[in-house]
């Protein structure tokens, strides 16, 4: 595998900007900020891809552009973006979708390492921090949920008072924040045996699938095929040296 010059520089930027108390907006804090988790090596180059098919890592990487293209206005303003986005990335485990947020997060960190400090990572608190109240994550306006519902097996298991109950505070927190979010999952959004259908049984007026809808938009959901690298990476290491 060749060097990466870049390396050094992405793991600084994770370190100065990945604290876990972040305080953004005036009497707003977020306690569990992830950033520091993040693996500098996990990059878009990085990414081992199981047929031709680049597309999901290709609009992956135009979205990471597109943060550090609005730079200046995350930094200046309270609300960057006209309106609050949801982009939904899915698949079987071992697909690589904590990989493809890592190498969004390291796009900025060696391109823009300012901006990490409007950045937050959740990764395994979405139910506890969104169950009583919407948390707005310290006033962030870019957020990475990794793995939301994790704790799952199936998507029949969401429950109505608490999972469900959790993604309508997301949401509607988002579409009033107008925050840019981009959210990983083992289950699907949309479709009938999504998140969102459990949603609609909750939501006697629409209002939240109606809001989540307009800011997933036509392109919002990416469902990122292969196999699971985990397995392939045992492999790959079966009757190799162990090393820590």
């Amino acid at each position: 595998m060749k060097s990466d010059p870049n390396l050094a520089g992405r793991s600084a930027a994770l370190h100065k900007y990945g604290v876990e108390k972040i305080t953004i907006a005036a009497g707003k804090t977020y306690w569990n900020n992830k950033l520091a988790q993040v693996r500098p090596e996990n990059t878009f180059d990085s990414f081992e891809l199981y047929s031709p098919e680049q597309k999901p890592v290709d609009r992956l990487q135009a979205v990471a552009a597109q943060i550090v293209g609005k730079c200046d206005a995350i930094l200046r303003d309270d609300f960057p973006f006209a309106n609050g986005r949801l982009l939904f990335l899915t698949s079987d485990p071992g697909h690589g979708k904590t990989h493809l947020v890592e190498a969004v997060i390291n796009y900025v960190a060696e391109h823009k390492p300012q901006l990490l400090g409007k950045m937050v990572l959740s990764r395994g608190d979405f139910l506890h921090d969104h169950m009583t109240a919407a948390n707005e994550y310290g006033g962030a306006s870019v957020v990475v949920i990794d793995d939301a519902f994790a704790e799952h097996q199936n998507i029949d298991a969401l429950h109505p008072a608490t999972d469900l109950k959790s993604f309508m505070h997301f949401i509607t927190m988002l579409y009033e924040r107008r925050i840019f979010a981009l959210m990983t999952s083992n289950f699907r959004l949309t479709g009938d045996n999504g998140i969102l259908a459990r949603v609609a049984k909750c939501d006697k007026m629409g209002r939240v699938v109606s809001r989540c809808m307009q800011m997933v938009g036509t392109s919002g959901e990416i469902i990122l095929p292969g196999k699971d690298f985990r397995a392939e990476l045992a492999k790959r290491q079966d009757g190799a040296e162990f090393i820590l």
